[in-house]
């Protein structure tokens, strides 16, 4: 399982790129959590540094190929938005 936490300029192109990969391979799945850092870290995509409580997304992308399986970490990095604030 692939697991990074992006910044909101990262997310819509990591997003793009998961769809298609995902399209191709249909046993690959990929998950966004939008949500507010709880420590600081880095971008795993363009390095830029992400702050406590700034917005930023937890990306999963996992296959049942090989059983490779998802399992929940997003809350160790980021804490979840109500569902009307992450839209």
């Amino acid at each position: 399982m692939k697991r990074e936490i992006v910044c909101p300029t990262c997310e819509p192109i990591l997003r793009q790129t998961f769809s298609v990969a995902v399209t191709e391979h249909s046993e690959e799945h990929f998950k966004f959590l939008k949500g507010k850092a709880i420590h600081s870290f880095f971008c795993d995509q363009c390095n830029c540094i992400i702050g406590i409580g700034d917005i930023c997304f937890a990306v999963s992308l996992w296959s049942d190929f090989r059983g490779i399986p998802y399992w929940k970490w997003e809350h160790e990095y980021i804490e979840d938005m109500p569902k009307e604030a992450a839209q």
